[in-house]
């Protein structure tokens, strides 16, 4: 299998490449050895007096020895008026054996001008037609033996490796010199803005499959209860059930374990459906009955809650107050007695919909008994991209179905021995990101350990980078209030459901218990989108096996 610059097919199959370009890169990634290096859609540049001539290359591939060969592919109808060769786009027309030549002699000119000590640039050219018939070539200056027509397209590989083999007139280090000059003069580097972009067209495409499925679904009373991985579409498909009750006259109620979670879906809503946290729900439905909980300071007590539950279950519902719908989301974190009193304010046969993912239960929570809830269960992931997929995979055992096309860019580890190192490496990273291109909203750094528990429980900025967090008080109209900075800090609890880009994992800690540890970082690797890193205790058991990429 050859090397491809740049990697991704995927980000190609959602950032406009033609299909047909991107078939025959696979078609060479697949064909050729893994000596053979292949380069696609260089763009190119010459410098003339008083302006800059832009061109593109569709493919060139260089050979063990550094031999290049260029590849022009037209798709389509070409022109063959006896003596050249067109391609029309529009009114425009370009010949296509002069377009090939100019960009051989843009190329070996550059190559000269950049590296004038090391040898001429070997390189050759072929131009492939893969829906044109070549019957005779009369172009001036084409060869017929480099043109692959459509019907040799199966040749095109082995065509390639007859060109580039050859006589060694270049060695291993020119090879380098070659593939360096390629590289690093052309600029092919990740340009994440492209992978942010392609990564959130291919989930928004393809996730929505799931919502999809539940669509042809038709049985009475619908109760479904969904088993989802992390990345199936299950917001997705919650989004999408509660615009067809809307639809249908009905008024749905969306349910979410973690207030951040619903603060990011009620806006998404349509309108006439609502949306909130079980406890939250609790609240408001005892204040518009003229009962206002006086809440505590310890606003967790278990006491307190049941006696909120108890005064739920003795108010008299109208009608009218009633919900046509419900849907429950991160349902591995729902207690069975939440559900009941849920049901309290459901209209008679309300449809049901209950979204978990079982690999999530970071709370250790017995999976609730839903006997009249038919099943269905998603192990696809469409969110995390591929380079992320192997990290989990390697490191966590989890096995997941990735339906991601997206490369992605990677997951770098690093160590730490006191909580307190944490602080200079975290600003070091986020500096990092954002020279590769990220965003400060694109960034979140994620605590795997409660608030208080945190290193970062009382820091403001890192680096020059102020921190954006909740400061645990509400506005009068009960809005989250967060701090003015720039970079999203969350713990790993009030992150769940959501995800970013960029995701730096904090406060990773040895924990005795190797089943919730594993849990917890499952849930927070898989929240990232492009790229992952970890900042993790030399003392967690998992750490060798998670610097090891």
């Amino acid at each position: 299998m050859a090397h491809i610059f740049p990697s991704e097919i995927g980000v190609m199959l959602t950032d406009g490449t033609p299909l047909p370009e991107v078939e025959t890169l696979r078609q060479l990634r697949d064909e050729l050895p893994e000596t053979f290096y292949v380069y696609h859609g260089i763009h190119w540049t010459k410098e003339s007096t008083g302006y800059c001539l832009f061109g593109e290359i569709d493919f060139v591939v260089v050979s063990p020895i550094g031999h290049v060969l260029v590849i022009e592919q037209k798709n389509g109808i070409i022109e063959d008026n006896g003596t050249e060769l067109v391609k029309r786009y529009g009114r425009k027309s370009k010949n296509v054996v002069e377009q090939l030549l100019r960009s051989i002699d843009v190329m070996r000119t550059k190559h000269k001008s950049r590296t004038p000590r090391s040898p001429p640039l070997h390189i050759d050219y072929l131009l492939y037609l893969p829906d044109h018939i070549v019957k005779s070539v009369n172009a001036i200056g084409l060869d017929q033996s480099r043109v692959v027509d459509a019907r040799s397209t199966a040749e095109l590989s082995s065509r390639i490796q007859a060109i580039l083999v050859g006589k060694a007139t270049q060695t291993a280090a020119d090879r380098n010199q070659v593939i360096a000059f390629l590289t690093q003069s052309l600029c092919i580097v990740p340009d994440v803005s492209s992978y942010v972009a392609a990564q959130d067209r291919a989930f928004v495409a393809l996730s929505n499959s799931l919502a999809e499925v539940v669509r042809k679904l038709d049985f009475t009373p619908f109760r479904l209860r969904v088993l989802g991985a992390a990345g199936a579409g299950k917001s997705q498909l919650a989004l999408d059930f509660c615009s067809r009750m809307v639809e249908e006259g009905k008024r749905p109620l969306f349910v979410c374990f973690n207030r951040p979670l619903a603060d990011r879906i009620r806006p998404l809503l349509p309108q006439g459906a609502s949306c909130d946290t079980y406890h939250g729900l609790i609240d408001k439905f005892l204040t518009q009955h003229g009962l206002r909980p006086d809440f505590p300071k310890d606003t967790q007590s278990a006491e307190f809650w049941q006696e909120l539950q108890d005064q739920v279950v003795a108010t008299k519902i109208s009608e009218s107050a009633l919900h046509g719908a419900l849907v429950i989301d991160e349902g591995q974190d729902f207690q069975r007695e939440w559900y009941d009193i849920l049901n309290l304010l459901l209209e008679p046969g309300a449809p049901i919909l209950w979204l978990e993912d079982p690999a999530q239960n970071i709370y250790r929570k017995p999976q609730i008994a839903l006997d009249d809830f038919v099943v269905y269960r998603d192990a696809r992931n469409f969110r995390t991209p591929r380079s992320i997929v192997r990290f989990v995979e390697r490191v966590l055992g989890n096995v997941i179905e990735s339906c991601n096309p997206v490369e992605g860019l990677g997951v770098s580890v690093f160590g730490y021995e006191k909580q307190s190192d944490q602080a200079a490496l975290v600003a070091h990273r986020i500096t990092e990101l954002i020279r590769r291109g990220f965003r400060h909203q694109e960034i979140v750094v994620i605590s795997c350990v409660g608030r208080d528990k945190s290193a970062f429980a009382n820091t403001e900025t890192l680096g020059s980078f102020g921190l954006k967090r909740f400061k645990g008080t509400y506005t009068l109209d009960g809005r989250q209030e967060y701090t003015d900075g720039a970079i999203l800090w969350e713990t790993l609890y009030r992150f769940k459901g959501q995800q970013a880009p960029a995701v730096i994992l904090v406060d990773v800690e040895a924990d005795a218990d190797e089943d919730r540890a594993k849990r917890l970082l499952y849930c927070g690797m898989t929240r990232a989108t492009v790229r992952l890193e970890l900042i993790v205790n030399v003392s967690h058991p998992l750490y060798p096996v998670l610097q090891c990429e």
